[in-house]
């Protein structure tokens, strides 16, 4: 299984280039050293504004196994603890989360140069989350009739033990609104809806930089 690293930073006021560059340096320093991929991003649309705007995220991937984690977990790098921690102290929180990335698409796009990101965070009626995998995973086969990326991620740490992260990728705004006109259009919406919890919780952010893909 393949894990991700996600860390959430909300600059202090005055502090979201300095935190956008130092948090794309940071990134670029931990492929280069280690390999593997990584993007970062800047929320623009949030559920709740005054709370969640203005974050920045960087995920870094190519973590194959677990194992890989632990390595570099107990490698006890203080340089990579100096980078994070220099970054950390320009914000009003920071904060972190590993995830397991599930098989990924088979159609990814040529020439992929995506844009924006949709996040959506699913809760699946209890029993139901293999399923909802299953038939998330079957229908991005399918696709949605514009150019995108989705990744599918459990976290480690949650409120539900039924979550599920979807990590859609867009070239463009206008390509996230035909995406999910189409989504909604397409008679598989009702069924997906029918294996949730609840509603869906959506944040919307910008591609900043991206390394390694």
């Amino acid at each position: 299984m393949s894990y991700v690293i996600n860390i959430y930073r909300k600059p202090k006021p005055g502090n979201f280039k300095a935190v956008r560059d130092a948090t794309i340096a940071s990134l670029d320093a931990s492929v280069a050293a280690r390999g593997g991929r990584g993007f970062v991003t800047g929320t623009m649309s949030h559920p709740m504004p005054t709370q969640g705007s203005n974050m920045i995220v960087s995920t870094t991937g190519g973590f194959e196994t677990a194992d890989q984690i632990d390595e570099m977990m107990d490698s006890g790098n203080d340089e990579v603890l100096d980078r994070i921690e220099a970054v950390n102290a320009l914000c009003d929180s920071a904060s972190s989360s590993i995830s397991q990335l599930l098989p990924p698409q088979s159609n990814i796009p040529e020439n992929f140069n995506p844009k924006w990101v949709m996040r959506d965070m699913q809760i699946a009626k209890p029993g139901q989350l293999p399923g909802l995998i299953e038939y998330l995973m079957e229908w991005r086969e399918q696709g949605i009739d514009v150019r995108n990326q989705l990744a599918l991620t459990i976290p480690l740490g949650k409120m539900n033990l039924n979550a599920l992260r979807l990590t859609f990728m867009f070239e463009s705004l206008a390509d996230m609104e035909t995406g999910w006109a189409n989504i909604v259009a397409d008679p598989k919406l009702p069924p997906l809806l029918d294996k949730l919890e609840t509603s869906p919780v959506r944040v919307v952010s910008r591609v900043l930089h991206r390394v390694g893909f």
